[in-house]
């Protein structure tokens, strides 16, 4: 390689001499010419053609120099490489061929190690990816098992949710509820308590009077005071029963005995009982029954209604007016009892507060006592009887209160004929 670079620097040697001596015969040859009578020239145009000489001789140098490069050196340089090959590969079949057996031998057992720990590396190697790859398919099936757990979590959450805010809104109604059973309770006891001392103060009152003797009274006026001690003692004893019985059907604890019963000896019975009342303010009783019928129901609180109906009936009627008795077997199989007066009548806001307790619809100030708690515990015990109660009515011509029991027979379904203890309505 030495020598053909050597070669190579003296060819490009060579070659600029001869560049250079061709310039300096150029030059020559144009002094020459100038000093024998030819052109003088300036300085500047001497320069100028040695430098476009000097051009052209490096460019002639530069091409002759690379045509040599490819012609010669090149292919110098390639056969120098194949000799270097040669060389290389004979120093190795020559060092080949000294080795020993032996050495040979030890080559192939280090190469057969080699080969073991690559397959050792090899099969670790699979190890470890085939646990990478258990690992990768636990997590995916931990994930799916933990996003499961998630939705399954959401649902009992949403239910939960739901059941709270059902028992949240169940809560707020029951205390909507007691509130108003509250002030119901209360408005109930203010009203009881009115009706209550009424009776009580006229009795007191007659008392003192009938006891003193400071207030001089005839025989006939102390007979008139203890008839208004009676009629007064009368009034709050019904009324004290009332409230007992409606405080009965409200706590559930009113035992009724459920049995067929005749319908015209009980109506007998009313008439009797009741005759008194209307004939004192000319009141003809009328009584339409069918004497066949049997209802199912409790006797004595099956009196206690029809007395409770024909009493108001009587009381809240016009003078030499009627009440009507009617009783009929019904399109559902079932008995209807109806009684109908002809009193004022009422409008229907007076028919939507019938059944509240102490109201006597605007009749607290007139003439015919009552407590306001009648209709509310008739109705009750009808319903305790699996009847029903209804009211129709007309201003000026007069009301028909009804009410629709069971016919004697089978009763319905859990009701004893022997005992029914009622609940509150």
């Amino acid at each position: 390689m030495i020598r053909l670079r050597s070669i190579r620097h003296r060819l490009a040697s060579v070659v600029l001499l001869s560049t250079l001596m061709t310039l300096l015969i150029c030059l020559a040859a144009i002094l020459a010419y100038d000093m024998h009578g030819g052109q003088r020239m300036m300085l500047a145009d001497y320069l100028a053609i040695a430098l476009g000489v000097t051009v052209l001789a490096l460019l002639m140098a530069w091409l002759l120099l690379r045509r040599l490069d490819h012609v010669i050196i090149q292919p110098i340089l390639d056969i120098a490489e194949v000799a270097r090959s040669v060389i290389d590969t004979g120093d190795y079949a020559r060092r080949a061929r000294k080795l020993s057996v032996d050495e040979v031998a030890q080559l192939a057992d280090s190469f057969n190690q080699m080969l073991a720990e690559v397959e050792q590396r090899t099969q670790a190697l699979e190890r470890s990816n085939g646990e990478l790859a258990r690992e990768a398919a636990q997590r995916a099936q931990a994930q799916q098992e933990v996003m499961r757990l998630n939705q399954e979590l959401e649902g009992r959450v949403h239910e939960r949710t739901m059941q709270l805010e059902l028992a949240n809104g169940e809560l707020a109604l029951a205390m909507h509820e007691a509130r108003s059973a509250n002030q119901a309770k209360s408005a109930f006891v203010s009203s009881m308590s009115h009706e209550l001392r009424t009776p009580l103060n006229a009795i007191l009152g007659f008392a003192q009077i009938l006891s003193s003797d400071r207030l001089p009274s005839t025989p006939e006026q102390k007979k008139e005071f203890a008839g208004h001690i009676l009629k007064a003692g009368r009034h709050l004893l019904t009324l004290i029963n009332e409230i007992l019985d409606l405080a009965k059907v409200e706590s559930g604890t009113l035992s009724l005995s459920l049995e067929a019963v005749a319908l015209r000896p009980l109506l007998e019975e009313c008439r009797h009982m009741t005759a008194p009342l209307a004939a004192g303010r000319g009141i003809a009783m009328v009584f339409d029954e069918d004497g066949a019928l049997h209802v199912q129901a409790d006797r004595t609180r099956l009196k206690q209604i029809l007395l409770n109906l024909l009493s108001n009936a009587i009381k809240y009627n016009r003078e030499q007016g009627q009440v009507s008795i009617a009783c009929a077997m019904q399109a559902d199989g079932r008995i209807g009892i109806s009684v109908r007066d002809t009193g004022m009548g009422l409008d229907s806001a007076q028919q939507a507060q019938l059944f509240q307790p102490f109201n006597r619809l605007g009749q607290e100030g007139g003439a015919q006592e009552g407590s306001g708690i009648g209709l509310v515990v008739t109705r009750r015990l009808v319903e305790l009887m699996d009847g029903g109660i209804s009211v129709t009515s007309t201003p000026g011509v007069g009301s028909t209160f009804s009410i629709v029991l069971r016919t004697a027979g089978a009763l319905p379904a859990g009701v004893s004929s022997a005992n029914v203890t009622g609940a509150s309505a």
